[in-house]
This record gives structure tokens, sequence and C-alpha cells, in this order.
């Protein structure tokens, strides 16, 4: 079973460790380690506890607790990076903060997603979620949102959130029940509940507000500054938390679907009110773990979930339902088994769904409570089948039939009234209420196409249609948008503010951040948005400005521009300022005016003066041969005054091909290079297309790149194409660089077409229209093209099936630095006049104390000033890093160093001071000037690291006593790591113990569990689970075995003695009292207390008969069987006599009285013919029982036989009276009266029959006896079969048991016993049984005979026929005559089996009396074996106990042994392996001499280089010096030059300082390189002496290994356990283990190792970037000797390509 802490241990993982002595430890401390395992069954045990018990029965089960957000998204409604913004981290120091980092949503490493809030969560490699920062509008009254939607409902214990930022000052926990639901408030923290909530601070949770959230400051303070935790726990402090299965209240509180976090306001220093950006840069939300514990939320009916897929392939989570329920979390019955109102599980009662009873009619049921209260039974049956209704489906509908409750029921063929249910249903119920109140009582059901309502007249809830006829269709109005679900009859929904859409899932123009509270106004100023229309990014809020507009909302010119109105298209005009500025302002005072010329008066007079030319402002080089006259200055854009620069001299870029292609390569128009055809002849290059595709000639790296100096100047080529007809495009020449394009036709500017002939084609790069370029380029854009070419393409073949292309003679004009500074030098190379901040020929380069904004912008970007807070004279030119001092850092040295505190933005030394901390450790200083400590040592907490923190105990501060150090909490690993407040901080009490524990330091098991809470895996606290009935206390014994109460046994105590049941009575069970005659058994039912009773028996005791049986005994009641036709009542007499009707006679009222007929129309009047045959037949009754009385008087010795001659003669003479008068009534006259007699006669004969059927029936009730007999004597030989088998298996399994405890052995013997006087009891009762199975037989017999005596008696009736007309009843009489001999020969039959009935009787009551003899016998053999356990249990104890404790501990001994020497061979391998890396490591040592030396040679010539570059320097400046006095003397003939030569003469002496500081960094690195060189002789000789160690630990290790080789090899030997041997092998384990961890110490040796490698890997880090900064110094300083003027009146440039190669 899961451990539940342990899912949320995202904290540090262990990490590797990488010495071998450490992974031997492991290994070696997992020996010892105790493994439990458990089996859990496959079916039900997935997650905690079964859902059915040992017997079957049903019980509460649970699914594992989980983190149910672990890897979910979260849906946030604010998140960084979109577009890339910078952020900067908190130090607690107010003013501007340091250290700022970029948030890019599409950079990997840059990126916080939401996603990172619930993925795997590693202290070691934290991954976060961040918002925006408070600069972009993050603060309150914004809000954000964080939604987690878990996919079903959890049951939520706690909701755990750990910030990387510092936790707001306001926020709130917020869940949902359903996904429709609205938020219901879970807690609120702030440090202001009343005015952020409008709540009470700390409210006491009272029973009647358990479901209300409360407000607390628990977690609103600011510190610590990052990694604090958020614990929310749902039960904590409600007073119903102990008896939560029974408060619905609390159940539902902790049920959730969706958790939201709301993010109200931020914690902040109160510095935001300044506004400074990188201050408002600092505050953001960031969150690094978001988890919830949960368990899947299944009503106690289910103990896992999976994912299910719908039938729309969506995926969700479901429970797998046991219990018969259903439903994604058990919340309701399955279909038919609604017999009972679903509930959730509880301990006490599992409420498993029962099946209701549809009488077979139905498959579908529902739970109607009405029913369940007045019957018990609440399955009310639904679509019975067959014309069936009612709850059971027990009776007809209306209007049909039928004869029997099995048989279908039929129309009765009445009218119907059809329901209105405008088409949208075929099914309808009568509805009473309806019908009062409408007069139409028809009620649709099943209403399809999504329509409701008694006549499906309506919509379903959240739905529509626009005409009654239509189908209604879904809204589908957007959850978060739409103040409710429902919409109107045109399906538009109501939306919240500032949303639209007709269901409201996506904000208004001009409105932006869709989320719960609706969108936000983005308010565009209408004047600055494009087109005059606001409009803004729905997601950012970012409004569309006009070209020259800028700012979120529109509302401002762009830097350059003033002036917005809104009928200008651009927004905003451009600032003149003479070009010397781009910052200006409308000014006041000016109104509209027109300057006109309407020449009504004649031409005015122009006035043309003489001046000399010059280039405008922005241009310079004027040259008479160039059609503008000027170059337009470049100065990457960061001046326009620029002037030419001597120096250069003209020169070109050309290809010839005389050797090869020269670079040239062949492209296709997607850039897929082609094969180029070299003619070696002619000395050109060619392209071949047969397919009619388009092929252009690339130019190589020498025409790419820098060419800014070829701006205004020519490309010219020579090209032959292979037909006159060439088909032209746009694009035959292709130039492209810096992110820019320009091409042109290739007959542009002038040229020819392309043809057979070779023909030379010129195009002057240069952005005028005029030259044709297809893309338009500004000047500065041109120019920025060719400053980064890319790309030079010209067009080879010219169209047709097959061509071809020949190029030559290529020239791209430029220049190059002329050596002689001849006359006719290039001119068109600019010298800019930079702006403050910019130096270079081109402005190119930042000056000391710039960066570049952005950084590392390149040479386009602005320079502006280093932002170092005074701490720092100089900064990193690309990057703005400022070389802090005076105890600061960052980029802008905007914070004190770690052990620092203060201000550092204030720009004094002084900012920044030590921390009071513990070994100064870093701390931080609050708005209200405290010092707060925040790298505390582990355990300690405190502004000044005088507390102990959360799970650490101590008083470190002395305030209840003398100091003590902060300890871990000892709580035996039980209790949640991710919980806090788990233990007193003062005494260590544990507080929060988990896995069902208690004690001070949660070392025991917690009351009604047992276990041993010390032991490993944790969790083996059980619930004792005990029976609240049935025991005494609730808790148990350490095996779990509960304290019982009277008559109740089991380990649960769950159980009554036999005979015994009510065990939820609360004290012990009572007598069952079943009674002996009518009970089966003596034992009844645990809960009800039913006995079980015999048959026709009932009462909870067995004590009476059925209401319709008789004649209670030891067989039972037998059936009244009373005539429902002719009796008053279905019961009947202890005799069995039922009570008949009038005129209905028997005992089971089954005949009617003489004169009358036909019980089933209750025995009616017979005619009055019948009369006179009915006076004859009892003349002869009383003449037959005269001559009875007569005969029983007769002496028979005294019989006279002629007397009885004469009687009989008398007799005659009668017969022969009654013949006349049979005769005389046979006339026509009296023929009436004799069928009268004759019909009187066979109602006669039918009571006749219906004796004979009555002694069938007496005859067949002896078979079912008989058979009764049967099936008892079969139980009976079951029963003893069973005892016999369950003896000889107990007695076996007693036998094997001898080995067990004494108290066992005292049980087992109770067992027996118990187990042989039940086994005396059977044989007792089954002798009973056996007596009244004869008794039952010989009833059958004398049932038989009486039956045969009916049959008799039906003959002696045959004298009456003598009496009746023979002429109508002789027929009659015949037939009734066969008919008497058919049923006797039945009833014959009917004996005949009686006797082997009675035979079988006979038979099994032997079997009977034979089973009870072996039964004897086992009773005896149990009796022996007793005997044999009692004088055999001290010996097996004492047995027992010495061989499982022998065989213990050899198996453990053993196991232990071959497992260390496992361990011990595979450390051998990694301390070999260790070894071997010993060469490796001399060979890094010896690299890192070598490399010292060669540092130390390289300083040495870099020292050299230095006082060379020095000398230089000294000349330069001498030079430098009569420059500037020569540039005095002809001030008036070169002004420029003197201007020039002053800077130089500056520049000089910056290059004089700079070469000293060069001399002194040097001296630096000399010193360093040869205490490095001395670390790496010292590093080697460690090496050698860790190789000696190293070979001393080989050895070590061997000699252990032969010592391990020994102990097992003694092992093996072992035959009889020696138990002084065994502890001489432990003493020497332990010698061995003392070996290996204090003589070896590898441990420590293999740390110091890998400390001394990774230091040289630092020394020879250090000393590679040494190198490299020497030889970069070197070529600057190169670089800066070539650049020093050789004369006073040459001008050079000091820019140089990379390498060293002057630019041309």
């Amino acid at each position: 079973m899961a451990v539940e802490g342990a899912l949320w241990n995202h904290g540090k993982q262990t990490s590797r460790k990488s010495a071998i002595f450490g992974l031997l430890s492991l290994i070696l401390a997992g020996l010892f380690t105790r493994s439990i395992s458990q089996d859990f069954d496959v079916e039900t045990e997935t997650g905690m506890g079964k859902c059915y018990n040992s017997f079957g029965e049903a019980q509460r089960c649970v699914p594992p607790f989980v983190n149910a957000a672990f890897e979910l998204p979260v849906e946030a409604t604010n998140t960084c990076g979109r577009p890339p913004a910078r952020y900067c981290l908190q130090t607690g120091v107010t003013g501007v903060t340091k250290s700022c980092h970029i948030c890019n949503a599409t950079h990997p490493t840059q990126s916080h997603p939401p996603k990172y809030l619930t993925d795997f969560h590693d202290e070691d490699a934290v991954t976060w979620w961040q918002s925006e920062t408070m600069l972009k509008g993050i603060q309150y009254p914004n809000s954000v949102n964080l939604t987690l939607n878990l996919g079903k409902s959890f049951d939520i214990t706690f909701v755990r959130l750990k910030f990387h930022t510092s936790r707001p000052e306001s926020f709130a926990i917020y869940k949902r029940t359903t996904r429709d639901s609205e938020w219901t408030p879970y807690q609120y923290y702030s440090g202001n509940c009343r005015t952020m909530y409008n709540l009470p601070f700390k409210q006491i949770i009272t029973r009647a507000m358990e479901d209300k959230a409360i407000c607390t400051d628990e977690y609103s303070n600011i510190s610590p500054l990052t990694g604090g935790n958020v614990a929310f726990s749902t039960l904590e402090g409600r007073p119903s938390r102990t008896h939560f299965d029974s408060s619905p209240v609390l159940q539902e509180w902790v049920t959730a679907t969706d958790i939201r976090i709301t993010l109200n306001r931020l914690n902040t220093f109160g510095d935001e009110v300044f506004n400074a950006p990188n201050v408002l840069r600092s505050y953001y939300y960031a969150i690094s773990d978001f988890s919830v514990g949960a368990r899947c939320k299944c009503n106690g009916h289910a103990n896992q979930c999976k994912m299910s897929t719908a039938e729309n392939g969506d995926q969700r989570m479901v429970c797998v339902c046991r219990h018969n329920t259903a439903g994604a979390d058990c919340q309701e019955c399955k279909p038919f088994y609604n017999n009972k109102p679903w509930a959730p599980a509880s301990a006490a009662d599992a409420h498993e769904c029962e099946i209701c009873n549809c009488n077979g009619f139905s498959t579908r049921c529902v739970f109607n409570q009405d029913l369940y209260d007045r019957t018990g039974n609440g399955g009310f049956c639904v679509d019975c089948t067959q014309n069936t209704a009612g709850a059971n489906c027990e009776r007809c509908k209306d209007n049909f039939y039928r004869k029997s409750l099995s048989e279908p029921c039929l129309a009765c063929s009445c009218d119907i009234v059809v329901c209105n249910c405008n088409g949208f249903s075929t099914r309808c119920v009568f509805n009473q209420d309806l019908y009062d109140r409408t007069g139409n009582g028809g009620f649709c059901v099943d209403c399809t196409r999504n329509t409701a309502g008694a006549n499906c007249e309506r919509c379903k809830e959240n739905f529509y249609r626009k005409s009654l006829s239509e189908p209604c269709l879904a809204c589908s109005c957007d959850i978060v948008g739409s103040l409710n679900l429902q919409c109107g009859v045109n399906g538009q929904c109501v939306c919240k503010p500032g949303v639209g859409g007709q269901m409201c899932d996506q904000c208004l123009p001009n409105f932006y951040d869709f989320g719960i509270t609706g969108c936000r106004s983005c308010n565009c100023l209408p004047a600055g948005s494009l087109n005059n229309q606001a409009s803004c990014n729905i997601a950012t809020g970012d409004c569309t400005c006009k070209l020259n507009v800028e700012a979120r909302n529109c509302d401002r010119c762009k830097p350059g521009f003033f002036n917005l109105q809104s009928d200008d298209e651009f927004g905003c005009l451009a600032c003149f300022c003479h070009g010397h500025s781009s910052d200006c302002t409308s000014i006041p005072g000016y109104e509209d005016d027109k300057i006109e010329s309407r020449f009504s008066g004649g031409m005015a007079s122009i006035l043309v003066l003489n001046y000399v030319c010059r280039c405008k402002p922005g241009f310079f080089n004027l040259q008479s041969d160039d059609e503008f006259g000027c170059l337009a200055c470049f100065c990457h854009g960061h001046s326009s005054d620029c002037t030419s620069i001597p120096g250069y001299e003209d020169d070109k870029i050309e290809s010839r091909f005389s050797g090869g292609p020269s670079g040239w390569t062949g492209v296709d128009r997607g850039g897929n290079e082609q094969p180029i055809n070299y003619n070696a002849i002619r000395g050109n290059i060619g392209l071949y297309s047969d397919n009619n595709n388009l092929f252009y000639f690339e130019a190589p790296s020498e025409y790419l790149g820098d060419q800014r100096y070829s701006y205004g100047q020519y490309l010219r080529f020579d090209l032959r194409v292979d037909q006159d007809n060439a088909q032209l495009s746009a694009e035959d020449l292709v130039i492209e660089g810096a992110g820019f394009k320009v091409t042109a036709p290739i007959t542009a500017q002038g040229n020819q077409a392309p043809s057979q002939r070779s023909t030379t084609f010129v195009f002057r790069l240069h952005e005028s229209p005029s030259y044709d370029w297809t893309s338009r380029l500004d000047t500065f854009s041109f120019q920025r093209m060719l400053s980064n070419l890319t790309s030079i393409r010209i067009r080879a073949t010219y169209g047709g099936q097959a061509n071809s292309g020949t190029l030559d003679n290529v020239q791209l004009d430029t220049v190059r630095r002329s050596v002689l500074s001849p006359v006719d030098s290039a001119q068109q190379v600019e010298l800019c006049n930079c702006p403050q901040g910019y130096v270079g020929q081109s402005c190119e380069s930042c000056t000391v104390g710039y960066y570049r904004d952005p950084p590392y912008g390149g040479p386009f970007a602005m320079c502006v000033p280093c932002e170092c807070n005074n701490h720092a004279i100089v900064c990193n030119s690309d990057s703005g890093v400022c070389r802090c001092e005076d105890n600061t850092e960052g980029d802008s040295c905007s914070r004190c160093t770690s052990g620092y505190y203060g201000d550092a933005t204030r720009g004094t030394r002084d900012d920044c001071q030590p921390c009071p901390c513990p070994g100064q450790s870093e701390c931080v200083q609050d708005a209200q000037g405290e010092v707060i400590c925040v790298r505390c040592p582990e355990g300690y907490v405190g502004n000044r690291c005088d507390y102990c923190a959360d799970g650490y105990h101590g008083d470190p501060a002395g305030r209840y006593g003398p100091p003590s150090a902060c300890s871990r909490c000892t709580c035996n690993g039980n209790i949640d790591p991710n919980a806090v407040g788990n233990c007193n901080s003062t005494t260590g009490q544990c507080l929060k113990c988990i896995y069902n524990t208690a004690g001070f330091y949660c070392e025991y098991c917690a009351d009604s569990y047992y276990g041993d809470a010390r032991a490993n895996p944790k969790g083996q606290c059980q619930a004792c689970n005990c029976n609240v009935y049935g025991s005494d206390f609730l808790t148990c014994d350490r095996n779990g075995r509960c304290y019982c109460q009277d008559n109740v046994y089991g380990d649960k105590c769950d159980k009554c003695y036999d005979g015994y049941w009510n065990i939820e009575s609360g004290n012990g069970c009572e007598a069952c009292g079943c009674s002996q005659t009518g009970s089966v058994t003596f034992t009844c039912d645990l809960l009800s207390g039913q006995c079980d009773c015999r048959p026709g028996v009932t009462g909870r005791q067995c004590e009476r008969c059925f209401y319709d049986h008789y004649s209670f005994s030891t067989a039972g009641c037998e059936a009244c069987n009373c005539d429902p036709l002719g009796s008053l009542f279905q019961n009947c007499t202890e005799q069995g006599v039922c009570r008949c009707i009038e005129g209905v006679i028997g005992d089971k009222c089954n005949a009617c009285e003489i004169n009358k007929y036909d019980i089933s129309q209750g025995c009616i009047d017979c005619p009055e013919c019948y009369n006179l045959v009915a006076d004859k037949v009892d003349e002869h009754k009383i003449a037959m029982e005269t001559l009875r009385k007569l005969i029983r008087t007769v002496d028979p010795a005294q019989v006279n036989d002629k007397e009885f001659e004469r009687r009989l003669r008398e007799l005659d003479e009668e017969v022969v009276k009654v013949l006349e008068q049979a005769r005389q009534l046979g006339s026509p006259a009296n023929i009436s009266g004799v069928e009268e007699a004759i019909a009187k006669l066979r109602q006669q004969l039918e009571k006749i029959e219906g004796n004979t059927n009555q002694a069938a029936a007496d005859t067949a009730n002896g078979q079912d006896a008989i058979a009764d007999t049967k099936v008892i004597l079969n139980r009976a030989e079951a029963t003893l079969n069973a005892a016999k088998k369950y003896l000889e298996t107990e007695g076996n399994k007693l036998l094997q048991k001898l080995r067990e405890a004494n108290e066992n052995s005292t049980a087992h013997q109770r067992e027996m016993r118990e187990l042989s006087v039940r086994a005396s009891e059977a044989a007792d009762s089954l002798e009973a049984s056996a007596n009244t199975i004869e008794g039952i037989a010989n009833d059958a017999l004398d049932t038989s005979n009486e039956a045969l005596a009916v049959v008799e008696g039906i003959e002696d009736l045959s004298y009456i026929e003598p009496k009746v007309c023979l002429h109508h009843a002789s027929h009659h009489t015949t037939l009734r005559t066969a008919r008497a001999e058919r049923i006797e020969a039945e009833a014959n039959e009917l004996v005949d089996n009686n006797q082997m009935l009675l035979a079988d009787v006979e038979e099994k009551s032997q079997e009977g009396r034979k089973l009870l003899d072996d039964k004897r016998k086992l009773q005896q053999e149990t009796d022996r074996l007793l005997a044999i356990v009692d004088s055999h249990k001290a010996e097996a104890e004492q047995a027992k106990e010495a061989a499982d404790q022998a065989l213990e501990d050899a198996v453990k001994t053993r196991d232990t042994l071959r497992m260390f020497d496992e361990q011990v061979e595979a450390s051998k391998k990694l301390a070999e392996e260790a070894l071997r890396d010993l060469p490796a490591i001399e060979l890094t040592i010896e690299d890192a001499n070598d490399t010292a030396t060669d540092a130390k040679a390289a300083v040495d010539a870099a020292k050299e280089d230095a006082e060379n570059a020095r000398q230089i320097a000294d000349e330069a400046l001498d030079i430098a010096k009569m420059a500037s006095d020569g540039a005095k003397e002809i001030k008036d003939e070169a002004n420029q030059t003197f201007v020039q030569a002053v800077e130089l003469s500056n520049t000089a002496d910056q290059l004089e300082e700079d070469v000293q500081e060069v001399k002194e960094q040097l001296a630096n690195l000399q010193a360093q390189a040869e205490s490095d060189a001395q670390l790496a002789v010292d590093a080697l000789n460690k090496a050698n002496s860790a190789e000696k160690t190293t070979t001393m630990a080989q050895d070590s290790l061997e000699e252990a290994q032969e010592a391990l080789q020994t102990l097992l090899d003694n092992i093996g030997q072992l035959e009889d356990l020696d138990f002084e041997r065994l502890k001489s092998l432990e003493n020497d384990l332990n010698g061995l283990n003392r070996t290996l961890v204090l003589d070896l110490q590898l441990d420590d040796k293999i740390q110091t190792f890998e400390a001394r490698n990774a230091e040289q890997q630092g020394w020879l880090t250090g000393y590679s970037q040494d190198i490299s900064q020497l030889e970069a110094d070197v070529l600057n300083i190169e670089a800066i000797r070539d650049a020093l003027p050789k004369k006073c009146f040459a001008v050079s440039s000091i820019e140089v390509r990379p390498g060293g190669a002057t630019g041309r």
C-alpha cells in the first residue's frame, strides 16, 4: 500500500554518491533493512482496503491517497513572456533592484509557463510559473487566477503552494464541485482581512459554519523572499472532523472537481511608490509547486479509479464501482439495483445497493422514497412489459386484465385518450395534480430533442429554440464569460462586462483579458489608434497604434515625433530641430495660416546669387561626376555630421575566372545549389538548365560582409546567354543584407537585354528611384544593407527548355587603405562627428562609461551611460554589466553582495554594511530598517536566526531556559514532510502524527490501531476495525484482536456464538431462544434473531405455525390445504379441519352436502327427483345398519342354517319387490323421476370419485412425506460425512500446529472439544430425526391403508344399483364399475409404492444408526488425539522455539555474509577503476605543468611586447605634441586637421594610461602564473601521495576479501548450529567492517582526490582564460601601434578589422 506522505516528497532528491565507500555503506545498510511485502487481492486491493471482507460481505473501501494535481494542466490568466520582458530578483533592499533577467515564452530556458506548477518538483532544478511584473499592471485591484481542473470529484485533504517569490499579501483558495457550479471559497489569506475580504481575522469555526471559509494572516508576511510554503488543510479546526462519516456538511466541504488560486495583492517593501522601472520589475507572482493531496471520490464504493474513454473519444477519470453502484463517483445505484436508497458507505454500513423485484416483467427500476417508507422496499419498476404496472409490475395496466400472476395482461379494448407531447415523445403517464390544475392529466416522459415539460413544450435548462416546432439547441454559454448558462430565444447568452459573442466566449472590441470577471477595457485612444478605431490585442491589451504613435494605450508620440492628432494618418509629426535633436513638443501661441500665390499681378523678381556649392547637412563628398552631388552620411544612424577622411584609394573586387570559378556557385530560386561549369579556355563560368528553371550565379564571400564603401559605386559583369529572346523578370539581379533585399531587372539602369553576345552590365548601388530597384529603401537602409551583405545573385538562365548563361569579368567598386596617400585618393569614406557616448570612424563603438541599449544590440544600438550607481568606473560596452566595487554586485551594482546589506543605489562607498548574521551569512533590510538574516543554518529561522525552523526544536535564544541548539524533530518517519507544524518547536513533541500513529515521538499506534509504528515501510499501523457493538472498547491487542463482550467472539468481535444474536444491542449477544419443536437448529440470524424454522413454522423463535398450517410438531406444520372454493378462510383447526361455507362439507371443505352439487357455485340444491332416490338410499342404509347390528348380536356358534335361509328368502323377496318397483318407475309416467334419480346417482358417483381423488391425494402426501424423509436422511448423511471430514482435517491440522505458542495450543484444545460436542449434538439430532422419519413413514403407511379402505368401500355402494331403473342406469353402472376397478388398481399400486418407501426408510434408518456409531468412534479418536496434544504440548513449544531461532539466525547470518561478499567484490571493482584513473590524473597534472610553463612564457612575451608598446606610446605622445604645435602654426590653412590632431593627442594620452594599466596587469599575471606553477607542482606531489594511498587501500581490500572468504568457508562447513562459533564469526565481521570504515577511509580519500582534480581543472580553465585575454590585449596593443600617426598631418583610423587587417 502506497505511503501517503511519500507522495509529497517533491523536495530534494538523494544525490548520487560518487565516493566508493559511500556506495558500499549504503548497500551494507540495505542488507539489514527489513522488507515487508503484502499480498493484495488483484481484483479489489488496489486502494486502501477491500470492498468485500473474507465472508463476501460488502464493506467501505477507498482509493489510494495521491497528488491529484500532478502533471495536470493549469489555466493562468496571466503569464510572463509574451512579449519577452525583463524582471528583476527581489533582495529586499529599497530602491532599484539588481540581477535582472528575461522572461521569454518562446525560449525553452527563459519561459515560465503554467505547466511548471504541477510538474515534478526538484529542489535542485526548480521550475516555476511566473506572472508579468508590477510594471505591466500586476497589482491590486488586478488579480491573477490559477485554475486547476482535477477531471472528476476528489475528496480534498490539503492544498499546498510553494512560492518562488515572497508569498502574496492577499490571496484566496476556491473550489467548486461541478463544472457548472459557482466557485466556493476554501480559505482567505491576508494581512488585512477586514479591508480586503470584509471578514474578521481568524474567526472561530463553529458547527453552524463548518462549510465557511475563514481569513488568516498566517502566510501573508513578505519573509521569506523565496521558497515560502502555504499549506491548507480542509478539515483542520472543523468541529465535526472526528465524526466525518456522519457529517454530510463536511463530506460536501472536502469534495471538489476544480481548485482555483486567486492572487489579489503583492507583498512589497513600499518602494514601488517611486515608480522606478527596475523596482516595479522586481514585484510579480511566481509559484514553483502546486500540489493537491486527495483521494478519488467514490463515496466508499470503490478502491481504485481509472481513465475511461467516452463515446466521443474524450477521456476522463472514473471510479471502478463496486457494491452494485454506478456513476463517475459511484454516486448512484446500478440500473435495477434501486430497492434501497443509495447512500455513501460508512464504517458501520456499506449501503450496498439491492436488486429490484419486478416479477420478470421489467429490467429497469427507480427508487421511490414513499414506497420504501411504507414497505421497506423502494424499488419502483419502470417500463413494465406485457401491459403490467405497479411498483413490482404485479398488476395490469388500466384497461388491461390477466387470468393469473404469471400470464401477460390483455387489452380490455377500451377507448384511450392520446396525450399531447408536441411530437417530442411517444410515452406519457397520468398525473393527478396536473389533471386537477389543467384538466389534462397526461404527463409526457422521455421528451426528445432536449425538450421538457408536461407536454414537451419547453426546452431543457441551458437550451433554446426559436419556435415550438423546432428542436432545442444547446446554449453552449461559456462558463467563464457568461453570467449564467441560460440563453435567450435567439441563443444569445447573457455576457459579463466587456464580453461579447453569442456564447460570451470572447472580448468585445477595445477589451482584453478574458476571465472570470469579464474583460477589461483597453482604453485605447482613438486619435492614436490605427484608422482612428480603438482596438487592441485581446490577450495583452496592447492597442494597435498609428505609425508614429506608441504606448499601451496609443496615447503618446514616438521619440522624435510630436503633435498627436486624430486627422493625421501617421498620428504625429516628425521633429526637425535642424537635425540636432529628436526631442520636441508642440508650442502654444500659433494659429493656422496659408501662404498663397494667386499670380494676379505678374511674376515676382527672382534673384540669383553667386555662391560656393557645398553638401547639405547629413551628406559629404561633393563630386562633379555624381548626379546627386554628395553621398549620405551613414554613421550607423547615430550622427548626420560627417566629412571625407583621407588615406583611402579606389579599389575593386574582381573575378576574372582565369584560374577557376573563384568561389562563385550556382543556385536555383530556392537557394538549392546547382552544378556550375568552368570554361578554362574562355575563362568564364556557366550554368545550364534543361527544364525552364531559373538559375543564378551567387557571389563568393569576398563580395559579402561590410561593403559600405561600395555605396554609390558600381557593380559590373559580362553576361552571355544562348538565346536572344530572353524572358526577363523583376529579380534578375538580387542583393540581400541586414534583413533587406533589393532586386532589379537585367535591363534596369539603361542596360540592354542579354543575348548570345557577351554584354557588359553596369548597376549603381544607390537607393535613388531612378535606378529601378524594385524594393524602395531609404538611404540609411540601403547603406545598412551594404554594411552586412549576405548574398549577391546574378541571373544565369532566361527561359526555354534548354538554356544556359555564362558570366565573366565581375567587378565591384570599393576603396582600400592608401599607403602613400595619392592626390587622387578616394573621398567616399566618411569620418563621422559622433555625439557623446559614441566613438569610431562611423560611430560604431561606445565610449568608456557607455553601453549598448539593448545589450548586445550591435553597432546600430544606442549607447547609453553606464548605470552603476557610482560603484564602478566602467561597464561592459556590449552588455552594460558594471565592474562593481564597494561590496556591491549586479549588472548595475544595485545590490549588496552576499553577506552585506544596505541600499546600494544611494551611490556612496558605505552603502553596503556587513550582515550581523552567523558567519556573516546573507541578510536583507526591510522597509522599517530592520536587518533580516535570510541564509540561516539548517534548522534555524528568524530575523537573526534565533528561532528553530519548522521540523526542528530547541531554544537557541534561551527564552525558556539555558540556550539549546535546534535539532531535527524525531517522529519516527510518521509525519508528512510537506506539512507544517509537525512538532513543538521548543520541546520537540510530535503534533501531527500520520499513518495512524501517536505518542510523543509518534512511536506507537494510535487508539483503535495496532502494529509496529517504527517499522519500515511506514503505514503498518492497521485499524483494529473492532465491531462497535460487539467489543468492550474500540482498541485491540498487538495482534489486532479486539476485546469482546459476552457471547461475542472473532478477532473483530463481530460474531455471536451459535445460539446467540443481536450483536448491535451493545451489551453482547442475546440468546436466540429458538423453539426446540419448531426450529431446525438452535442458531439464528445474527442481525434479526430469526431462527431456522421447520417447514410450515414461523415466528422469530419458530414458535407457531403459519396462518394456513396446523399440527405444530418436531416435523413442522402441515398445510391446511383448504379448498379456496369451499372454505371461509385458508386456516384450519389443530386437527386440520377447515371452516366451510354453508352447504360444503369435508375436512378440506372440498365436497358438497348430500342433495347439493357444484361446489364452484357454492353447492346448490339438487333437483327434487333426486330426493326419491336419496330416500331409498337412506332406507337401504338403515336396513344395512340394522343388518350389521343383527350380525354383531348373533352368536356364530348358535347360527341356525334354516333361519339364515329364511332371512335370505325374505331378502330375495324384498329384492323382487324392489325390482318390480323399478320396473314401475321405468314406465313413461315415471320416467322423469327415474332421470332425476339417475342424476342423483351421478352426483353420488361424483362424490365417490372425489373420495377416490382424496385417497390419491393422501397417497401423494405420503409420497411427499417419504421424499422429505429421503432428503432428511441425505442431509443427515452429508452432515455426518462433513463431521467426519472436519474431524480428520482439523485433527491433521492440529498435529501440524504443535509448534505454535502455548496460548494457541490451549485454544486448539478448546476448539477440538467444541468440535466433539457439536458432533455429539449432531448425532443426537440425527438419531431424533431418524425416529421422526420412522414415524412419518408409519403415518404414510396408515394413510395408504386408509386410501385402500376407501376404495374398497366404494364397492359396498353397488347394492344401490338394483333400485335404479336398469333401462337407463345399466350402461352408466358398467362405466362406473370399470372406473372403480381402475381406481382400485391405482390404489393397490400406491400401496405397493408405499411399502417400497417404507423399506427405503428402514434402510436409511439403519444407515443413520451406522453413521451414529461411526461418529462415536470418531469422537473416541478425537479424545485420544487431544490426549496426545496435551502430553506433547510443552515439548513442541520448546522444539519450535529452539528450531525457529536457530534457523532464523543461521539464515540471517548466511544471507548477510553472502551479500556482504558481493558488495565487497563490487567495491573492489570500483576501487580498481579509481586506480586505473590515476594515470589520467597524472597526465592531467603534467598537462597543467606544461600549460603553466607555456603561460609563463606567454606572460614573459606579453611583458616584452608591453614594454615595446610603452616605448611606442611614449613616442606617440611626443609625436602627438608635435602634431598639436604644428596644427597651431597652420591653423588658418587646415582648421579641420587641427581639430582631428587635438583629438588624437587626447587619444594618445588615454592610450598611454591604458598601456600602463596593461603593464601592471601583465605583472600581476606573471606573479599569478608563478604561483599557479607552484600549485601544479604541489598537486603532482599530492597525486603521487594519492596513488600510494590507493595502493594501500587495494592491499587492505584484498586482505578484507581473504578474511571474508574465510568466513564464507566456515559458514559453508556448518552442520550443527554452534552459537559460540556464530559469535566468533560476528566478531570477525565487525572487525572487517572496522577495517573498511576506519583503516581505509576510502570515502574521505576519494573525496580529496576529486576535490584536487576539480581544483586543477579550475586552474587549467583560469590559465586558458588568462592566455586568451593576453592574446586579445597583445592584438589590441598592436592595433594601437599601427593606428598611431606617422606625421602631424596624417590622420589614421583607429578602426581595424578582426585579425589586424585594415579595412579598405
